[in-house]
C-alpha cells in the first residue's frame, strides 16, 4: 500500500477556513462517470477503519495501471455551502488523501473492489486519513491514471467526524414514518390487497421491529381494515405481527383514509371531517386493541390553510406534524427545524414540527446507499446551522422522513435512520410544549383543494348513509362497510373517489330496496271498525327497521305512526285498527321510510277504504225480522195447542 499523501496541520487548520473553490460548472464540463457505491463508513471516530466497496465502469476496472484516490475534503460550513458541493457545483478543498493501485485491491464474489482505510483525528498518524475536528465532511472516491488529475470515474459521499466524549447540548430528532399504501377497499365493496401493499407491509413491519429507537409512527385504518376483513392467512398473519410490534409504540391518530381538513373548512363541511376522524379512531381501537393512540397529534400530508389549522383544534389536535407538501404557503419566524406554533392567539398551545423537506427530496431521490448518507449529512449540517443562529438546542425538532412518510422501496431512510449518532431520537407523537412565546408559523389563508365540484355528492352521499344507517342493526356488518367506502369517496386517498360515492350510494340502495310491500289497492270495512293490513317483506340477509306512517283525512287510525323491524328473509304483516262516522271511500296514504332522515324505502302507496254504514243497520233489521217472526210462530204455535186441547166432536145428527 502506497503511503497516505497528506497536508501539513497547520495548512490543514488554514484550509479549514478557506472557501470553497469552484470546480466547473456542471454546463461547463461532463462529470466523470459514476463509481457506483456499495458499502462505506458514515459515523467516523478515532478508531474507525473504514471500508469502501464499490464497482467501477468496465473500461476503467481493466486497467491494472488505475489508481484509486480516497479523498477527505475541508468540513462543511453550511447547509449552503453543502448543497453546492453535494451537486457537484463547487469542490472542497482536499484535507488528505489515501492512494492505492486498484490491482491491489481485494474483490468481493460479485467483482466488487474493497479498500479499507484507518481514520485519525491527528495529523501524525502516517497511515491512517486524517478528519481532525467533529462535523460532516465530503469524502470523494476517484480512479484515474497514475500522474494525472483528470478522473477517469468518481463518487462523492460524506462522513460524520464524531466524538462521544465531547459535552454537547442535545437535540431532539426523529424518523417519521407512516403505513398507507394504495386502498384495498374498491368501490364495490370488494377487497383487493395487492402484492406491493403486502411487500410494503412487511417492510415497515421490519423496519419498526428492528428500531430499537423511537419512533414518530402513523398507520392508515383502511388497511387495517382491510387486513382485518381477508380471508387470505397470509393478510391476517401480517395483521397480527402489526399488532404486536405496535403495542410497544405510540401511533398518531387518523382518519380512515387520507383527508384534506383545508378542503373540508373551505365547502363548509367542518362537522363531516369531525366524523371521519372518529370514525378512523375507531377502527383503530376496534382493531388494534391495546395499541396507544395519540389523539391530539395529526400528520399533515396537504396543504393547510388557517382555517384547516382552526379545523384540527376543534378535532382535538394539539400537535401538528407537516409533511414537505402540508408546508406549502406557510411562512415562519424560524426555520423550520424550530418547534413553532400557529400563528394567532388562540393557537398557543398548539405544536407544529416540520419534517425537513429538503432531506426528505434526498432521502428519495439519489441512488442508495449514497442517499442516506447525503440526507443524514444534510440533517446534521440544518443542525449545526440551527446552533450557529442562536436557537437553544432544546427548541429544535429535527425530522427525517421521505415526502410522504412511506418507507422508499429502496430502504434509504431505514439506512439513513441508523445513522443518526449525535442526536437525541424521539417520538414527536408525543405532547409538545409551546407558549405565545414560541416562534410561529403563518398558514394561507385559503389553499388549491377544488372540493366544491365534489360538495354535492359527498352531500347527497352522507344524507343516504345516516338515513340508510338507521335501518340496520348496530352489529350489521354493512355499517361499516357503508362508512368505508363513504370515507374514501371523500378522500384523496383514491385517484377516482367519486367511485366510491357512486357505489356506496348503490349499496345503500340495494339495502333499501330489498323492503317490498304487498297490500290490495282498496278495502272494505264491515262496520265503522276495522283493520287496515299490509305487508312487507325483507328479501336482504339481515335485519332491518323501517318506519311505517298511515293517513286519512276522514278515518281514525290508532298509531298510525310505528317502527317495524323486519326480519331478514321474512314477511311481516302490519295492522293498524281504523274507524269512521260516516259512509264513503277514502283514500289512505302508506308511506315506508328509513327510521331517520324519512328517506323513501318504497314508493308512496294508497289504499281506498270503503265504508258503508248502512251495513249495520241491515243487520239490525234482520235481527228484528227473525224475532218478530220467531214471536209469530211461537203464537200460532201455542195457538195451536190450545185449540187442539179444548176441541169437541159435532154429530152428523
Amino acid at each position: 500500500m502506497r503511503p497516505i499523501t497528506r497536508v501539513g496541520i497547520a495548512i490543514a487548520a488554514m484550509l479549514c477556513t478557506l472557501p470553497t473553490h469552484v470546480a466547473s460548472a456542471a454546463n461547463e464540463k461532463t462529470l466523470a462517470p459514476e463509481v457506483v457505491l456499495q458499502e462505506q463508513p458514515f459515523v467516523i471516530t478515532p478508531t474507525t477503519r473504514g471500508r469502501f466497496v464499490f464497482r467501477a465502469p468496465i473500461d476503467v476496472s481493466t486497467n491494472r495501471n488505475t489508481v484509486v484516490d480516497i479523498r477527505v475534503h475541508r468540513r462543511i460550513a453550511s447547509r449552503d455551502s453543502f448543497q453546492s458541493i453535494a451537486n457537484q457545483d463547487v469542490e472542497a478543498a482536499v484535507l488528505d488523501t489515501f492512494t492505492i493501485s486498484l490491482a491491489r485491491l481485494s474483490r468481493t464474489t460479485n467483482g466488487s473492489y474493497v479498500v479499507t482505510v484507518p481514520f485519525s483525528s491527528s495529523a501524525k498518524a502516517a497511515s491512517s486519513l486524517t478528519i481532525p475536528f467533529d462535523g460532516v465532511y465530503p469524502v470523494s472516491v476517484q480512479l484515474r491514471n497514475p500522474g494525472e488529475e483528470t478522473p477517469l470515474a468518481r463518487l462523492l459521499t460524506f462522513v460524520h467526524k464524531y466524538d462521544a466524549s465531547a459535552t454537547k447540548d442535545p437535540v431532539r430528532v426523529s424518523v417519521a414514518v407512516r403505513l398507507a399504501p394504495i386502498a384495498s377497499l374498491r368501490p364495490d365493496g370488494t377487497l383487493q390487497i395487492t402484492d406491493k401493499t403486502r411487500a410494503d407491509t412487511q417492510q415497515f413491519i421490519r423496519f419498526v421491529g428492528s428500531y430499537s429507537a423511537p419512533l414518530t409512527v402513523s398507520v392508515q385504518p383502511e388497511l387495517v381494515a382491510a387486513l382485518a376483513s381477508s380471508t387470505d392467512s397470509q393478510d391476517l398473519a401480517l395483521l397480527a405481527q402489526l399488532s404486536t410490534l405496535l403495542r410497544s409504540r405510540t401511533i398518531a391518530t387518523s382518519a380512515f383514509a387520507s383527508f384534506d381538513p383545508s378542503l373540508f373548512a373551505a365547502i363548509g363541511k367542518s362537522e363531516e371531517f369531525l366524523d371521519q376522524v372518529r370514525f378512523g379512531e375507531a377502527t383503530l381501537n376496534r382493531i388494534l386493541p391495546g395499541v396507544p393512540l395519540q389523539r391530539g397529534t395529526w400528520w399533515a400530508t396537504h396543504p393547510l390553510s388557517t382555517a384547516g389549522v382552526n379545523l384540527l383544534r376543534k378535532a382535538g389536535i394539539a400537535s401538528i406534524v407537516l409533511s414537505p407538501a402540508a408546508q406549502r404557503g406557510t411562512s415562519s419566524q424560524l426555520p423550520l427545524g424550530v418547534l413553532a406554533r400557529p400563528n394567532g392567539s388562540t393557537n398557543e398551545f398548539m405544536s407544529v414540527i416540520s419534517v425537513d423537506a429538503g432531506v426528505a427530496q434526498t432521502v428519495t431521490s439519489g441512488a442508495e446507499p449514497p442517499a442516506s448518507y447525503r440526507a443524514v449529512a444534510e440533517l446534521l449540517t440544518e443542525r449545526d446551522d440551527l446552533l450557529a443562529s442562536g436557537v437553544p438546542a432544546s427548541q429544535l425538532r429535527l425530522v427525517l422522513s421521505t415526502p410522504t412518510g412511506v418507507l422508499d422501496a429502496n430502504g434509504s431512510l431505514e439506512r439513513a435512520a441508523r445513522q443518526l449518532t449525535g442526536l437525541v431520537t424521539t417520538d414527536f407523537t408525543a405532547p409538545q410544549s409551546v407558549n405565545a412565546e414560541t416562534p410561529s408559523v403563518d398558514f394561507p389563508e385559503l389553499t388549491r383543494h377544488g372540493g366544491e365540484a365534489r360538495s354535492a355528492g359527498m352531500a347527497v352521499a352522507r344524507s343516504e348513509f345516516n338515513a340508510t344507517v338507521s335501518m340496520a342493526d348496530d352489529a350489521d356488518p354493512r355499517r361499516v362497510l357503508w362508512q368505508s367506502l363513504l370515507s374514501l369517496g371523500e378522500s384523496s386517498a383514491v385517484s377516482e373517489p367519486n367511485e366510491y360515492i357512486a357505489g356506496v350510494r348503490s349499496q345503500l340502495a340495494s339495502t333499501r330496496g330489498a323492503v317490498t310491500v304487498t297490500t290490495p289497492g282498496s278495502i272494505t270495512l264491515s262496520g265503522r271498525q276495522g283493520a287496515i293490513r299490509i305487508q312487507l317483506r325483507n328479501d336482504s340477509d339481515q335485519s332491518l327497521t323501517v318506519k311505517v306512517r298511515m293517513a286519512s283525512a276522514k278515518l281514525e287510525l290508532t298509531q298510525p305512526v310505528r317502527l317495524i323491524t323486519l326480519a331478514a328473509g321474512s314477511t311481516t304483516e302490519v295492522e293498524v285498527a281504523a274507524g269512521t262516522r260516516t259512509n264513503g271511500r277514502f283514500p289512505i296514504s302508506v308511506r315506508v321510510t328509513t327510521p331517520e332522515g324519512g328517506l323513501e324505502v318504497v314508493p308512496y302507496i294508497t289504499i281506498t277504504a270503503k265504508v258503508n254504514a248502512i251495513a249495520g243497520f241491515g243487520q239490525l233489521l234482520s235481527i228484528s225480522l227473525l224475532l218478530i217472526i220467531l214471536a209469530w210462530w211461537w203464537s200460532h204455535w201455542r195457538r195451536s195447542r190450545l185449540q187442539a186441547a179444548t176441541a169437541t166432536t159435532v154429530s152428523d145428527q
